[in-house]
């Protein structure tokens, strides 16, 4: 069940964690009491995720940097924005 669970994870990604933010934003009063558990979390997926890492993905990500590229200009650039946006939609700022 489990890895069922996974493979469905792994296909659906690209979904799955912009769904996951606009349910935090959305949520936020109910997923603040979990903010503790945040880098714990972080530090336990980064190391899960290196240890499946082999020399020949680094070789792959060299000789094929544009997926590699992309994902970091989303992750740094276009879902920093979309979060901006989204936070100023539904939030709005006192000034003072």
């Amino acid at each position: 069940m489990l890895a069922r669970f996974n493979q469905f994870i792994e296909r659906w990604i690209f979904l799955v964690t912009p769904v996951c933010v606009i349910l935090g934003v959305v949520f936020s009063d109910i997923t603040i009491h979990g903010n503790v558990l945040v880098p714990y979390v972080f530090a336990v997926m980064t190391f899960i995720g290196a240890l499946k890492s082999s020399f020949q993905d680094i070789v792959h990500v060299f000789r094929h940097p544009l997926p590699l590229l992309l994902s970091m200009v989303c992750i740094h650039i276009i879902m920093p924005v979309l979060a901006f946006g989204a936070g100023s939609l539904f939030f709005q700022t006192i000034s003072i």
